[in-house]
């Protein structure tokens, strides 16, 4: 007989935890697709953080701490607006993340090869087999429990983005001191402001908030942190500060040296250590940089894998996704969601195959996932708003600063801008290269239709009614459920 919840699973604290929401929400593979726009990318980065990163973080702070329970997202929105909504917010997590793994593993497999033979990162054969392999040895460690998926990504973290990061900084001081040519104008002000006459540039705020999004899916390791409602808000802060602390330094010190015309989206971060070291005869920089990203990347993604699919994992408890999912392990690892995940994601990535580059694979990609996330978001921002009228008596140990005035202000900031970066991912970005824009919009619209139509297509569905949460505070709820194993 097997357990239905997790047993035995050591807790995490600030610092632990901390590296989780930074090893979720950071990677370098952002850095090259953002280089692209030159000085403006501070702006982008910026505006990304104080209009979307502080309202996630913020509100999924107070939502957290007011309802800590595992699933996150489902519960937030399921107590604001009912199951049925609070399932498409999930679904719209766990999809996108699906969607999304492919770009950054394409990412690692391009930075790991890239010191060695530099062509097969653009391979698009060779990329789909190692993400296929890459993505399998990310699932594998989550089997053996959260706290140990969390510890290894801490560590994973710091060896792909941390120690990268700060080598990149000094270089590129040091580049720039010796008088060094730099690629982008430091001089005008101007150049810190997009140019609004060039509509792709819009394009390039899809790509900032892609690199912020994912503060909330580590809510769902919430039963597996020591004292949520104090460790939970002081980990989101560090993940956040530290997100900002890489990425813009190192995303200029790609600007700095790499033209755009030269620019690859997946090896961008490579050829940019290979441009400041190899002329100062340390190419053993590029390798061994090139190799700690790519192997600290994948075990610093071992947390990719894990935190949707514990959401998941809530809703088929609750009746929402065939029983036959609530399979857990005696370390509490869903294990048949990890391997119906792992499955997916090598699927999508065959992307790679039917698309004219690697690099408008890895683009159509990013602009999809974030449309899906974009979407939830939304969703999430008013369920903060929602819970803090109907359930004025929900102690939050955490709340957003300025009561309910604050609420709708932060909440209002993230919908309004939300909104029109979810308008502007339509807008076809110089990334796209051959591509047409036929086939662009062609492939997103296809996409984004199935992703909102799919979970409500499944066979067998029907609507039931006696959800409940752990608190008891969700009744008679209308949910969807499967017909098969619940027929009366």
């Amino acid at each position: 007989m097997t357990n239905d919840k997790p047993v035995n699973v050591k807790k995490m604290g600030v610092l632990v935890l901390g590296m989780a929401t930074f090893s979720y929400t950071t990677s370098l593979a952002n850095a090259a697709p953002m280089a692209e726009a030159g000085l403006v990318l501070i702006f982008f980065l910026v505006a990304a953080a104080v209009v979307f990163l502080a309202p996630t973080s913020l509100i999924a702070a107070e939502l957290t701490t007011g309802w800590p329970q595992t699933g996150g997202i489902y519960v937030w929105v399921s107590e604001a607006f009912g199951a049925r909504t609070g399932f498409m917010a999930l679904w719209l997590q766990w999809i996108t993340h699906v969607i999304g793994i492919p770009s950054f593993v394409s990412y690692l497999a391009a930075t790991a090869i890239f010191a060695f033979e530099p062509k097969l990162a653009n391979n698009k054969l060779f990329l789909v087999i190692t993400i296929a392999a890459i993505v399998w040895i990310m699932t594998s460690p989550n089997f053996f429990g959260v706290a140990g998926g969390a510890t290894l990504s801490s560590i994973g973290q710091v060896a792909a983005v941390v120690i990268p990061t700060i080598i990149l900084i000094i270089a590129m001081v040091v580049f720039l001191g010796s008088g060094g040519p730099s690629q982008i104008n430091f001089g005008s002000v101007g150049n810190f402001f997009p140019n609004l006459s060039t509509i792709g540039v819009l394009a390039l705020a899809t790509s900032a908030y892609f690199t912020f999004s994912g503060t909330e899916v580590t809510a769902t390791y919430i039963e597996s942190v020591d004292n949520p409602r104090r460790t939970y808000p002081r980990a989101v802060a560090l993940g956040a500060l530290l997100m900002l602390l890489s990425m813009i330094p190192v995303s200029l010190a790609v600007a700095v040296v790499i033209p755009n015309s030269q620019l690859s989206l997946l090896s961008g971060v490579s050829a940019t250590f290979k441009a400041y070291f190899a002329p100062w005869g340390m190419e053993w920089v590029v390798t061994t940089m090139s190799i700690m990203i790519g192997i600290g990347g994948i075990v610093a993604s071992v947390t990719f894998m894990l935190g949707p699919a514990q959401g998941m994992l809530e809703a088929a408890h609750q009746g929402q996704i065939p029983a036959y999912f609530k399979k857990v392990n005696r370390k509490g690892a869903p294990v048949r969601l990890l391997v119906t995940q792992g499955i997916l994601v090598t699927v999508v990535s065959l992307v790679f195959v039917v698309t004219p580059s690697v690099s408008s694979s890895f683009w159509l990609i990013i602009v999809m996932n974030t449309q899906g996330l974009l979407v939830m978001y939304v969703l999430m921002f008013a369920a903060g708003v929602k819970l803090k009228y109907s359930h004025p008596h929900v102690h939050r140990e955490f709340k957003v600063p300025g009561g309910n005035a604050g609420m709708w202000l932060v909440a209002g900031i993230g919908i309004i801008f939300a909104v029109g970066v979810l308008i502007v991912g339509f807008i076809p970005p110089p990334q796209i290269g051959n591509m047409s824009i036929f086939t662009f919009e062609l492939i997103l619209f296809a996409g984004i239709i199935i992703m909102f139509v799919l979970p409500f297509a499944l066979p067998g569905m029907r609507r039931v009614r006696g959800f409940k949460v752990d608190t008891g505070v969700i009744e008679d709820t209308e949910v969807l459920a499967q017909s098969s194993g619940d027929a009366e």
